[in-house]
């Protein structure tokens, strides 16, 4: 059989055969039979029907596709079903009814509900009717986990917010932006590197990011952590900052990058970057648009990962403000397209901000508005709880911070001054150099210089204490003491004196005792 041609003019299927006219020509195809008896019943027959007219208009037989008067759904169950099944299932809710007044999606079990699932289209308003059937079917079956996130409760689907793996905002070098400078040439001797200054970054602007559904607004504030996260990155040198002929390359990969950004820096609310531009074949593009001050556009790019955005309200529009922005590269954009769409609109550099609320229902008030009441802290906080709280987060993180660093700086000076005490102890002992490492070991526990002083000051009175208690050292008595004490009764001299009077009694001479008292003697 020769191949049909594509200009078909004409098709009819029925049970036993299928005709077409091809180029003039009739051509008939007869229908695969399962069996020598003749369907009796009119879905199967329709089935069969379309299974040869799907296999007619495949590529291996591009015959043009006439409307069948009775179609179904792509992956609609209904074949699974005879006549009678249907109507029975569309009398128990199992199935519905369709814009004809026949079943149509009977859903009897998992197999059913997948395939449903996957044959509903999208748009219109019969498309949210179909959804609201699968959906109830669904919870009937207890399959309602296998229904799309994106369904809501009446049959709607709802838009998915883009979730973006890049942020990117292309910023046109021209009028309140300065434009790029060549502080390099490309010569032989510096092997052909060019260097740039291009502004990359303005605070306080606002620029439609490719791939986001709200405005971005990039703030001024931000700016210094950009550039001291982008540099600190230069200086590690294991990521570079790539550069780009256009950001599409970046974005596509089937390019390889014209440079690197080599330094980066902050003057007011613009931030600079330092390109290295090489002689590549797209480099030398760059390099020329550069020369004849034809590159008059640059894109920031942030990869996945390295930015996070949380919604604000910007002069009453509510947008998207980056919180953290790590630079994955600039890229070069030299050419018109992108820029009416994705250009920077400059702010006034007073620009309103505000947080995003968006309350379900008005703020509840604890107690009654009372006229010219004083307005506290403890008001607003009873009457915008999360407003407050909000407000208090930053204050509180601060309020950590420097609490924190006081403890440590408290700790430091009770060290400094416990070991001041010590030193002050020992230097009373005999022996400061041997009492100080005891006392140390006695005070190991003590934090402060009052808890040394309580600990260590008894033992150091005690020491005294014992010092004034032990016996002096005997002091020599006078003379007259000494030789009165020798006469004492039981002295050394009393045997002696005894003698000699014994001797004299008789013959004692009152002259040799003149001045002495006898009576004493």
């Amino acid at each position: 059989m020769t191949e049909l041609q594509q200009d078909t003019t004409s098709a009819d299927i029925s049970a036993g055969t299928a005709s077409a006219k091809v180029g003039g020509h009739l051509v008939r195809v007869s229908l695969p039979k399962t069996g020598d008896e003749e369907p009796d019943d009119e879905t199967d027959v329709r089935r069969r029907q379309l299974e040869e007219k799907a296999r007619l208009t495949s590529p291996e037989n591009p015959i043009r596709q006439v409307p069948s008067t009775n179609p179904t759904t792509p992956g609609d169950p209904m074949a699974k079903y005879d006549a009678q099944q249907l109507r029975q299932m569309l009398a128990r809710g199992h199935a519905m009814r369709n814009a004809k007044g026949e079943p149509s999606y009977p859903i009897a079990d998992e197999e059913d509900l997948r395939k449903a699932i996957r044959a509903v289209g999208r748009g219109g308003r019969e498309h949210d009717t179909v959804r609201k059937h699968i959906i109830r079917r669904a919870r009937a079956l207890s399959k309602s986990a296998m229904i799309p996130d994106t369904w809501s409760a009446d049959g709607s689907v709802q838009q998915e917010e883009p979730k973006p793996s890049e942020l990117a905002a292309v910023l046109l070098l021209e009028g309140t932006v300065p434009s790029a400078v060549v502080l390099q040439e490309a010569t032989p001797d510096n092997g052909g590197v060019m260097r740039l200054r291009v502004p990359f970054y303005v605070g306080e602007s606002i620029a439609n990011a490719p791939g986001f559904s709200k405005k971005i607004y990039f703030p001024k504030s931000l700016l210094p952590a950009v550039v001291q996260e982008g540099r600190q990155q230069i200086a590690d040198g294991k990521q570079p900052l790539t550069v780009y002929a256009r950001h599409a390359h970046a974005m596509s990969g089937d390019h390889l990058p014209v440079g690197a950004v080599v330094d980066l820096e902050q003057e007011g609310r613009f931030g600079y970057a330092t390109l290295e531009i090489s002689p590549t074949t797209t480099g030398r593009d760059v390099q020329v648009l550069a020369q004849n001050k034809h590159l008059n556009a640059v894109s920031l790019r942030s990869g996945l990962g390295r930015f996070e955005l949380e919604e604000r309200v910007v002069n009453g529009d509510p947008m998207l403000t980056p919180t953290r922005l790590g630079l994955s590269g600039i890229d070069c954009a030299p050419d018109g397209p992108a820029q009416p769409t994705y250009g920077m609109e400059i702010l006034q550099e007073d620009a309103r901000v505000e947080l995003l609320t968006t309350p379900k229902s008005p703020p509840k008030r604890r107690t009654p508005p009372v006229p010219d009441a004083e307005l506290t802290l403890d008001t607003l906080r009873a009457e915008y709880p999360e407003i407050v709280s909000e407000i208090e987060a930053p204050l509180q993180r601060e309020l950590n911070k420097v609490t924190s660093e006081r403890n440590v700086l408290m700790a430091e000076r009770d060290a400094r001054l416990r070991d001041e005490k010590l030193r002050d102890i020992a230097s009373k002992f005999p022996d400061p150099d041997k009492a100080l490492p005891k006392l140390q070991e006695l005070c190991a526990e003590c934090k402060t210089d009052a808890e040394v002083a309580e600990r260590a000051f008894p033992i150091l009175l005690e020491a005294l204490e014992r010092s004034r208690s032990t016996e002096a050292p005997a002091v020599e008595k006078p003379a007259k003491e000494v030789l009165l004490e020798m006469f004492r009764p039981g002295g050394a001299g009393q045997a002696a004196l005894n003698q000699e009077t014994h001797n004299t009694e008789t013959n004692l001479d009152p002259a040799a005792f003149v001045g002495v008292d006898v009576a004493e003697v």
